[in-house]
C-alpha cells in the first residue's frame, strides 16, 4: 500500500501516463471496495470522488504523487468515509509520542495522516464538558459518557398542564442540585481558553460585593475588590452544564447519555452499560472503551476514583466537615408587589449573607428574579431543628432571618422536604493510573463551597492540563503523568482556604476588629500593590496557585498582626501621654 503514498516517476508507468494511472488506480480500489463492503452505486461514486489522486507536482528531477489517505486500505477507510459499521470500530493508528505526530491545536497530528487519540471522559457535568471542549480543539476524538439522559442534562422542557395553559415549563432536571455557583477569574480564564466564555457570561449576574444582614437589623456592604470591575458572578449549575454540553455537541464532541460506569480494568479499559433497560427488549447495552485515555470527571463521589483505587493504591482521604446545608429559595415577586428592585425581593448585584456566628444563610440571584438560598449550620443544629414542630422552626427562622423570611412563602415546605446534605472534602494522591487515566475536578479534590471556588478550581484543572499540552514535545500521556505534581499542592491549599473563609463569613464579617484589619490591609495594598495582595483578591481575582496564596497570606498576616499591635501600642502611648498632660494642666 505504500506504493500509493509515494510513487516516483509516474511517467514511467507506460502508455497510461499520469492521468491513465490515476484512473486505473481508482478503478482497482473501487473493485477492492466492492469485494469487502456492500456499497450501493451512490456510495461508489462518492468513494471515487474522495479517493481521487491529487495532481502530480514536480520537485527537482523527481515527480511525486501523494495520496491524502491510505485508499488501498479499504477495509478500514471505507467505513470511516461512509459511516458504515466496521467489523471492529477501532481507531486505525494512534498519534505517537514524538513531536512530529503530536496533535496540534488545529486538530491534526503534525507530519502524519494518523487518526487522533481516543479520549473517554466519564461525567458530562461542567468539568467534563469543559475538558471535552479543550481536547476537541486540539483534535482529539472525544466521547463523554453521562449517567443522566439528554433531556435532563440539556434542560429540555417537558409539557405540563401549566405549560399548556401558558405557564412556565417545568424542566426534567428539576431534581438536580440547585445550589448556585460563584464564577470568578480562574473559571472565566478557563472558559476563554475553550471558547466558552461568551455563552456562560451571557447568563451570569455580577456581584461586586457582599451584602451583610446583621442580627440587630443593620446592614453593610463589603466590596470584594478595589472597585466594581472586580466581581464574582452568580450562575445556576444546571444552566452552566446545559450550555457547555450544547456547545460541546456543536463542536463535534460525542455524548453517550444514559450510560452508567460499570468497571475499569488495570490497563485502563472502561466498561459502561445503559442505566435503563431497553423498553422493548428489556436488555441493557454494554460499551467497552479499551484504548486511548480516560478522564474521571464524575464528582465528589466518583465511581472512577473508586475503580482507580482498586488498581492504583491511592492515598485517599475523605473528610466530612461538621457543617451541612439545606437548599431553600426566595421566588421572584409577582407583578404589582415590587419593592424597588424590579422582580427581585432584594438588591440582585450582591451575595447576601446573614452571619450568625456558628451558622449562616446566603442568597445568590438568578436571572428569573429569584434567589437561591442555602442555610449552612452544624449537622447537630440542623438535626435538632428537624425534630422541632413546624411552628417552633418557623419562629426560630423568623427570629434569625426576619428580612429574608418575609420573602420566602415556601420556606417551611422546603425546609421539611429538603433533607440536610453533607459537605465533604477529598484528597487524593496520585491523580492518575498509569499514563492513560486521570482524575480531575471534584473527583480528585472535592472542596467545601465556602470560598465559591469548587467550579473555578475544577475549570482551572482543565486549563492547567491544557497548558501542559503546549510544550514542544508534550503528549497527552505525558501530561497525565505530570498533572499530580503540577496541580495537587494547589488543590490541598484550597481545602484549607475554604474552611478559613467559612469562619470569616459566619463570624468575622460582623466583627469590628476584623473590619478594622481589612481596612488597614486595604491601605497597605494601595501603597504596595505588587508586594501586598489581600487574601480574597489572590484567591478570586488572580491565578496564583492556591498553595502559594496560602503561604503569602500567612506571611502577610504575621506582618499585619505586628502592625496592628504597633498601632494599638502607639495609640495607647498617645492616650496615656494625653491623659498625663490633662492631669498636669489641671494642677
Amino acid at each position: 500500500s505504500s506504493d500509493l503514498h509515494e510513487q516516483e516517476g509516474v511517467s514511467d508507468k507506460g502508455e497510461l501516463g499520469a492521468r491513465g494511472y490515476e484512473y486505473e488506480e481508482t478503478r482497482r480500489n473501487v473493485e477492492a471496495a466492492r469485494q469487502r463492503v456492500d456499497l450501493n452505486e451512490t456510495q461508489i461514486e462518492l468513494y471515487k470522488k474522495n479517493t481521487a489522486v491529487r495532481p502530480a507536482h514536480s520537485s527537482d528531477a523527481k515527480t511525486t504523487v501523494r495520496c491524502p489517505l491510505r485508499i488501498c486500505d479499504t477495509k478500514r477507510i471505507v467505513p470511516v468515509l461512509f459511516s458504515l459499521p466496521s467489523p471492529r470500530a477501532r481507531v486505525p493508528t494512534r498519534c505517537q509520542s514524538s513531536e512530529s505526530s503530536r496533535p496540534s491545536k488545529s486538530g491534526a497530528c503534525r507530519g502524519t495522516t494518523t487518526m487522533p487519540e481516543e479520549v473517554t471522559i466519564i461525567g458530562g457535568g461542567p468539568c467534563g464538558s469543559l475538558l471535552a471542549l479543550m481536547l476537541k480543539r486540539r483534535g482529539y476524538d472525544v466521547t463523554v459518557f453521562e449517567l443522566r439522559d439528554a433531556a435532563s442534562i440539556k434542560m429540555e422542557p417537558v409539557e405540563t398542564e401549566a405549560s399548556q395553559a401558558g405557564g412556565v415549563d417545568k424542566l426534567k432536571n428539576a431534581s438536580a442540585r440547585s445550589i448556585n455557583l460563584a464564577l470568578s477569574h480562574r473559571g472565566i480564564e478557563s472558559l476563554k481558553a475553550a471558547g466558552a466564555d461568551t455563552c456562560i457570561m451571557d447568563v451570569a449576574i455580577p456581584m461586586p460585593s457582599r451584602y451583610l444582614h446583621m442580627k440587630d437589623g443593620s446592614t453593610a456592604v463589603q466590596k470584594y475588590g478595589k472597585d466594581d470591575s472586580e466581581a464574582i458572578y452568580s450562575v445556576a449549575r444546571p444552566e452552566v452544564c446545559a450550555k457547555l454540553v450544547k456547545l460541546a455537541l456543536s463542536k463535534g464532541v460525542k455524548y453517550e447519555f444514559g450510560m452508567k460506569f460499570s468497571k475499569m480494568d488495570r490497563d485502563g479499559s472502561v466498561t459502561f452499560e445503559s442505566a435503563k433497560p431497553d423498553p422493548e427488549t428489556g436488555k441493557t447495552t454494554k460499551v467497552v472503551r479499551d484504548g486511548g485515555c480516560t478522564f474521571g470527571c464524575d464528582g465528589a463521589f466518583s465511581a472512577t476514583r473508586t475503580a482507580v483505587n482498586r488498581h492504583g493504591r491511592l492515598d485517599l482521604h475523605t473528610y466530612y466537615v461538621k457543617e451541612g446545608y439545606k437548599e431553600l429559595s426566595m421566588p421572584a415577586l409577582a407583578p404589582g408587589h415590587e419593592v424597588g428592585h424590579g422582580k427581585y425581593a432584594m438588591e440582585p448585584n450582591h451575595l447576601h449573607i446573614w452571619p450568625r456566628s456558628t451558622f449562616m444563610l446566603i442568597a445568590l440571584p438568578n436571572n428569573d428574579g429569584s434567589f437561591t438560598c442555602t442555610l449552612f449550620a452544624p449537622h447537630a443544629e440542623l438535626e435538632k431543628l428537624e425534630k422541632w414542630d413546624r411552628e417552633k422552626v418557623q419562629e426560630f427562622l423568623n427570629e434569625q432571618f426576619p428580612d429574608a423570611v418575609k420573602f420566602m412563602p415556601n420556606l417551611m415546605d422546603e425546609f421539611n422536604d429538603h433533607a440536610s446534605s453533607p459537605l465533604v472534602m477529598v484528597k487524593v494522591s496520585p491523580w492518575n493510573l498509569n499514563d492513560n487515566v486521570l482524575l480531575l475536578g471534584d473527583a480528585s479534590h472535592a472542596v467545601v463551597p465556602f470560598y465559591g471556588q469548587g467550579m473555578n478550581a475544577a475549570f482551572e484543572d482543565c486549563l492547567v492540563f491544557d497548558e501542559l499540552l503546549d510544550g514542544p514535545s508534550a503528549t497527552l500521556r505525558g501530561a497525565i503523568k505530570a498533572m499530580t505534581a503540577k496541580r495537587q499542592p494547589a488543590a490541598d491549599g484550597l481545602n484549607v482556604l475554604a474552611m478559613m473563609n467559612y469562619h470569616d463569613m459566619a463570624h468575622n464579617t460582623s466583627s469590628q476588629l476584623y473590619l478594622l484589619r481589612k481596612k488597614l490591609e486595604g491601605v497597605i495594598s494601595r501603597m504596595f500593590p505588587v508586594g501586598w495582595i489581600p487574601l480574597y483578591t489572590m484567591v478570586t481575582f488572580t491565578r496564583i496557585p492556591y498553595n502559594e496564596v496560602l503561604e503569602r497570606h500567612e506571611r502577610q498576616e504575621r506582618t499585619l498582626t505586628r502592625l496592628t499591635w504597633g498601632i494599638a501600642g502607639i495609640a495607647a502611648v498617645g492616650l496615656g501621654a494625653a491623659g498625663r498632660w490633662l492631669l498636669n494642666s489641671r494642677k
